[in-house]
């Protein structure tokens, strides 16, 4: 299967936390490194005979199952204010903490904080709270380069006007730029033209990535981002009533497929990316079946 697996990303922040030089997009993701060492080691005596890798492993779960608490807290926030259905909300919290992508990144990998600060980031444009958008940007990109996506996010909410997009856009800036003098001038990668997912070099083998996508095993990757809720989505974007928000932030969706074929990357581990939009079209999906009735949809949707 194209694209990084999650072994072989575990070996590069296990490698930066214990102070080796790594190369690559790795090196830039140093938050969920760093907060791990961080964690005391008193955490260590959860595990027995283990190995410093292994010790290691205790460090990475406490801060990840922290940053996976904090967004299933949160999604629930964020699903309530779309669907207003205190159970729905649930059930989307739910969904997303027993996903496969959510279940692996207990590992030593940054996605849970990278789930938690783009999360962030689109309650603040939703809710639009400068304050938290700012630090969800000046934060988050530095837990995953993924953050950025929030720029895009913005522009197409519909729910804020022009002038408002230009001041909120101005507090993603500092967080961008300080990223982006950090690796691009300060800090620029030893080896850029290296073997490297989310490299710009992988648009050369764009005909080699739209075949993987096709091929068996690329096709369940991508599936198995949402397994079966995929199909409750798909109908609820189709035909039925939600909010306009989540209708222009569907736009994320080939977005992502676009960065995947583009940049590379593994399919249905990026995709889940866009479980912001993904899970609460499954949630209207799932309350048609269980409520028929429109007008429980339509005041829903409303909301």
């Amino acid at each position: 299967m194209l694209g990084e697996t999650g072994w072989g990303d575990s070996s590069h922040y296990l490698s930066s936390y214990y102070g080796k030089e790594v190369w690559g997009h790795w090196r830039y993701r140093i938050l969920t490194i760093e907060l791990a060492k961080l964690v005391p080691a008193q955490a260590e005596q959860l595990l027995t005979h283990a190995t410093p890798a292994r010790r290691a492993y205790i460090h990475f779960a406490v801060v990840n199952l922290g940053f996976l608490t904090l967004t299933g807290l949160l999604f629930f926030a964020y699903c309530r204010h779309l669907i207003g259905n205190v159970w729905l909300a649930v059930l989307g919290a739910v969904i997303f903490l027993t996903c496969r992508t959510v279940q692996s990144a207990n590992e030593p990998l940054v996605d849970a904080s990278a789930f938690f600060f783009l999360l962030l980031g689109m309650w603040a444009i939703l809710r639009q709270k400068p304050l938290l958008l700012f630090m969800a940007m000046l934060i988050g990109v530095f837990a995953k380069e993924t953050t950025l996506l929030l720029w895009p996010l913005l522009w197409l909410a519909d729910h804020i006007a022009t002038r408002q997009k230009l001041l909120l856009s101005a507090l993603l800036i500092p967080g961008t730029a300080i990223y982006l003098i950090w690796r691009f001038v300060l800090d620029v990668d030893p080896d850029p033209a290296g073997p490297y997912f989310f490299n710009i070099e992988q648009a050369r083998n764009l005909a080699e990535q739209l075949h993987g996508m096709l091929t068996p095993n690329g096709f369940i990757d991508i599936v198995s981002s949402f397994n079966l809720f995929w199909i409750p989505a798909v109908v609820a974007a189709l035909r039925l009533s939600y909010p306009s928000i989540l209708r222009r932030w569907l736009w994320f969706v080939p977005l992502i497929m676009a960065m995947i074929v583009f940049l590379g990357g593994s399919y249905g581990r990026i995709l889940f990316l866009t479980f912001p939009v993904i899970i609460p079209l499954a949630l209207f999906g799932i309350q048609h079946w269980i409520n028929p009735p429109s007008n429980g949809l339509r005041t829903a949707a409303a909301q």
